[in-house]
């Protein structure tokens, strides 16, 4: 947020007590960066056509695990034209497993780029 300008931030609205975490949290209250709580349907658009569709989380969030934190990252599909990109976060298994579930199309594929 110091360096490039932030619109806004998902965040999946897991309490965690990481010290980054929480620096960023902070760092948005002070350049008044909105903190939304993403969920699953949740869509974003620009202008341009850039489309970004949060799969994850879906329901409650996970409470069960030593690995919650992780589990209940925000996942998201961007869009562009015919290309996709999914981006997990450190979602594990268990999120996983649920977004597979879900019915959700995650094909995604990163093009190979030749330098």
């Amino acid at each position: 947020m110091r360096a490039l300008r932030v619109d806004a931030i998902a965040d999946s609205g897991q309490q965690y007590g990481g010290r980054a975490f929480n620096h960023g949290l902070h760092e948005a209250m002070l350049h008044h960066v909105p903190v939304h709580v993403a969920r699953c349907g949740d869509r974003f658009s620009t202008d341009d056509g850039v489309t970004v569709s949060v799969l994850s989380p879906c329901g409650a969030l996970f409470a069960d695990g030593k690995n919650d934190v992780n589990e209940n990252s925000v996942v998201v599909m961007l869009r562009y034209r015919e290309f996709r990109m999914l981006f997990m976060g450190d979602a594990g298994f268990a999120a996983e497993r649920r977004l597979l579930e879900s019915g959700f199309d995650v094909r995604a594929e990163v093009p190979r780029f030749i330098v």
